[in-house]
């Protein structure tokens, strides 16, 4: 009988008795001040050139240039450093949309972050890696970027993995878990396994007022709360088993 590790310790204390995650190994600086609650969520813009189906931001965001900083949209930096100051955080998480749509907007945020909170302050950015090259990754890491995810979509996706692993940062790898992909899931942790990278985040597969009818046209069905698609989590313990048992030493956390 196979039972994953689970850190029900640190997970009790965001919902009651719920487990809210498994994972095997380490998990990234970001995941650990984000448990803490010590990570504000910086979302730098919904412009995206990607449509995956299974994208869940609402639709008063979704291709459009606007900031939030932990759902409060704001106009200027000022806004983000006070909310930031306010809730105490060590760190943000940049999302979007793309945020490489807007690399310049990225570049000075991070910088401004930097300067006021110190270097202790801790900055992770999401990306699909399509816009990112050598160039780009130059100048967040100049700007003190600490973390970089990639939501691996493509060959590109691939190829900005490799990238980032020459530089000083922590790489990760963070997929949403489609029910039954499996194979397409070890696919992608093989590789990053292959190229060096420490640290694969699953995510159960989110639904929302965006992707709902993507969702069941393609025949998933949602679970009783609305909230995830069923079959997402399931596959994810699958691919967790699998690791386990073929050795592949690299951090996987759902």
């Amino acid at each position: 009988m196979y039972s994953l590790s689970v850190r029900v310790d640190e997970l009790m204390r965001l919902r009651g008795n719920d487990v809210l995650g498994y994972w095997l190994g380490d998990l990234p600086q970001g995941c650990k001040l984000c448990f803490s609650g010590l990570k504000s969520v910086l979302f730098v813009t919904g412009l995206c050139s990607v449509k995956c189906f299974y994208c869940p931001i609402s639709p008063t965001r979704r291709l459009k240039d606007l900031i939030f900083i932990n759902d409060v949209e704001v106009r200027g930096v000022k806004d983000i450093l006070t909310e930031v100051a306010v809730s105490l955080s060590k760190g943000v998480g940049i999302t979007g949309g793309e945020p490489l749509e807007v690399v310049d907007r990225v570049v000075e945020l991070v910088k401004v972050l930097k300067n006021v909170f110190g270097d202790e302050f801790h900055t992770h950015l999401y990306t699909n890696g399509v816009k990112l090259d050598e160039v780009v990754m130059e100048r967040l890491v100049n700007a003190g970027l600490d973390e970089i995810r990639i939501h691996v979509i493509s060959d590109k996706s691939f190829n900005a993995l490799k990238k980032c692993l020459d530089y000083s940062v922590d790489v990760v790898v963070e997929n949403p878990v489609i029910p039954n992909d499996v194979e397409g899931l070890k696919k992608i942790i093989e590789y990053a396994y292959g190229v060096g990278v420490k640290y694969v985040n699953l995510n159960e597969l989110e639904v929302s007022e965006l992707n709902f009818d993507e969702l069941v046209l393609r025949g998933f069905k949602i679970s009783e709360d609305g909230r995830s698609v069923v079959g997402s989590k399931e596959t994810a313990l699958e691919v967790l088993r699998w690791v386990t048992d073929s050795g592949i030493g690299i951090s996987v956390h759902f």
